[in-house]
């Protein structure tokens, strides 16, 4: 197939002249940097240059400070790890020592999931479960500046005091 005037003898093939879909468009000549002359990096992404908003741009939010709920957070946080170290674990060892009797005695699913198993062993682990995960929700709320973090502060207080009264009961 004879050359026509104009055509690239390569067409529809990947040449080191020709452009692929994936690489990035030629840089024009004049915009590219000549040798000698520095290079001037601009910054898209920042609204501010030393402390001045560029016209038009939005203004940045400054963090509202929610008082108290970090150390509130930090306060569910190890006081539901006191309750699991010292009290459900006391509890979980209390109901495996009377399954143990109970399955001796021959009905092995009945001793595994009575009332006191829910009680002693399920309970806690979903207090302990649900007080960090509502710990760790306030903590998101008290870096975005909402309020609302106190409210999964006082549920997960109040999650890990309704198992320790159901639990101390039983």
């Amino acid at each position: 197939m004879p050359q026509q005037a104009g055509q690239q003898p390569y067409r529809g093939q990947n040449h080191p002249q020709q452009a692929t879909p994936w690489a990035p468009p030629p840089t024009p000549p004049t915009a590219q940097a000549q040798q000698g002359q520095p290079i001037t990096v601009v910054n898209t992404m920042s609204a501010t240059s030393g402390g001045v908003t560029a016209p038009g741009a939005p203004q940045p939010q400054q963090q509202r400070a929610v008082p108290g709920l970090g150390f509130a957070t930090f306060l569910l946080v190890v006081g539901t790890i006191v309750f699991a170290a010292l009290v459900a674990r006391e509890w979980v060892v209390d109901w495996g020592t009377s399954v143990a009797t109970c399955i001796d005695g021959g009905g092995a699913w009945e001793c595994l999931s009575n009332e006191a198993g829910r009680i002693q062993v399920l309970l806690p682990i979903v207090a302990v479960l649900g007080a960090f995960s509502l710990a760790r929700g306030a903590g998101i709320e008290r870096q975005q500046g909402r309020g609302i973090g106190w409210l999964y502060a006082l549920l997960g207080f109040g999650l890990v005091g309704l198992a320790w009264a159901m639990g101390a009961a039983a």
